[in-house]
């Protein structure tokens, strides 16, 4: 299931993929689109063939088989996907700090010019880098269905794809940052669920999403520039200047 997984994910990354490194086209576009397709597809699935007959008319696909379900730890709801997840981040952080795919990958994000001038093949390690993606996010949606959902059915996600841009950005793009802000909105995530039994409305996550990023980027910027106060002069002091 996880090779299965990958494979999925990375054969549906390689068409933004090659469009990003023969067109220049984005891939944040193509790969928003394509969200609506895929959505659409298992909306297809679980109204057609893989409808389970004893669903109640429900848009469902049959229950896993036990073989199928990732083992859990104990009572709680945390699975062996959150091993695969922590061993991904390893063997991602040890693949572009260790060796020269990694290193090639990191000068084209810096700077494409420069990766084109030291002679470094773009084109095919933006495929690699989309395939690589594709399968990573494959390997996230098995462990999301097999380790809490245990069937196909339509909302699986429920937006885990835009609090990831959220997780990335918070971890400044490393890996080992990646995996604490990941734990934090995670916690974050779980909380808003237990707020449906308050009177809090569980919309709040959102919203704490959204203001811990605005402040996040607010924070960068101001990192990066410094405002510099210029004492204001009078009009004469500028005219005599200027003459």
């Amino acid at each position: 299931m996880v090779v299965a997984g990958a494979m999925g994910g990375a054969a549906w990354a390689a068409g933004p993929g090659v469009l990003r490194a023969t067109l220049g086209v984005s891939e944040i576009v193509t790969t928003l689109m394509l969200n609506f397709v895929a959505i659409l597809l298992v909306d297809y699935l679980v109204h057609g063939p893989w409808r389970d007959p004893d669903s109640s008319g429900f848009p469902l696909s049959k229950p896993f088989s036990p073989s199928a379900i990732l083992p859990s730890f104990g009572d709680t709801r945390l699975h062996a996907g959150f091993l695969i997840a922590l061993g991904a981040a390893v063997v991602v952080w040890a693949l572009l700090r260790s060796t020269r795919f990694g290193y090639e990958v990191r000068v084209i994000g810096e700077s494409q010019p420069a990766a084109r001038y030291a002679g470094m093949p773009l084109r095919r390690n933006i495929v690699v880098v989309m395939l690589v993606s594709g399968g990573l996010a494959g390997i996230a949606g098995m462990s999301e269905v097999s380790g809490i959902v245990f069937r196909i059915q339509p909302d699986i996600s429920a937006g885990f794809g835009y609090t990831g841009i959220i997780v990335a950005t918070l971890g400044r793009f490393s890996a080992p940052g990646v995996v604490v802000a990941a734990v934090l909105f995670g916690a974050l995530q779980v909380g808003g669920y237990a707020l449906q039994t308050t009177e809090v409305p569980p919309s709040i996550v959102q919203v704490l999403q959204g203001a811990i990023l605005f402040i996040a980027v607010g924070a960068e910027m101001l990192a990066r520039y410094r405002v510099r106060w210029r004492p204001r002069r009078e009009p004469a002091a500028v005219a005599e200047e200027t003459t």
